[in-house]
């Protein structure tokens, strides 16, 4: 209306880096958590979060699997396995030995450290946690350069555990495995 003061809302452009960065961080105060695999948001041994992100609409959705499917199979028991062991598709062998943390780059996240624990020992995530929180001195720390003598699987090794893999779920092999053991003719 004619003599009425207008409020126009402007985004002021930051004119430095400090400014840039405060916006920044002011802007995310108001965004929820974003949650990632491995952030120890819940008590689950094995987190699992899915995301679906579009910038034409600006929109977010994450899903918390890991708590999800701890619900379902509390309602489905009869369809649930749980082995107390490691599958590594790539030897087609279970491995029932809990690793030790081997990175040359980084200590183990508190996350992976909490699970392991909890593993060993028997204990729940929430157990774990608490342990060792009281406990940092406990916590498997990078290893030195060129200590760690990792094994890995050869091509061979790979191409035959699929081979099992896709013959115990009916598939004909034959044919594939021609193909791969003369290299593609």
């Amino acid at each position: 209306m004619v003599g009425e003061e207008q409020k126009v809302t402007t985004t002021a452009h930051p004119s430095s880096l400090e400014d840039s960065v405060l916006a920044a961080l002011a802007a995310a105060e108001s965004l929820p958590v974003h949650w990632l695999s491995g952030d120890d948001g819940c008590d689950c041994m094995m987190e699992r979060i899915g995301e679906w992100s579009n910038p034409q609409m600006a929109y977010t959705k994450q899903i918390r699997f890991c708590c999800i499917w701890a619900e379902l199979e509390r309602m489905f028991p009869q369809h649930v396995q749980e082995v107390p062991a490691y599958y590594d598709g790539n030897r087609d062998e279970w491995q029932t030995e809990i690793q030790d943390w081997d990175s040359e780059d980084a200590d183990m996240p508190l996350p992976y450290w909490y699970r392991q624990h909890a593993r060993r020992h028997n204990l729940t995530v929430a157990e774990a946690r608490a342990w060792c929180k009281a406990h940092p001195e406990a916590r498997p720390l990078k290893v030195p350069k060129g200590t760690v003598g990792k094994v890995e699987p050869s091509r061979m090794d790979v191409a035959i555990a699929l081979l099992k893999r896709l013959h115990q779920t009916g598939w004909n092999t034959e044919d594939f495995a021609k193909r791969l053991l003369l290299g593609g003719k």
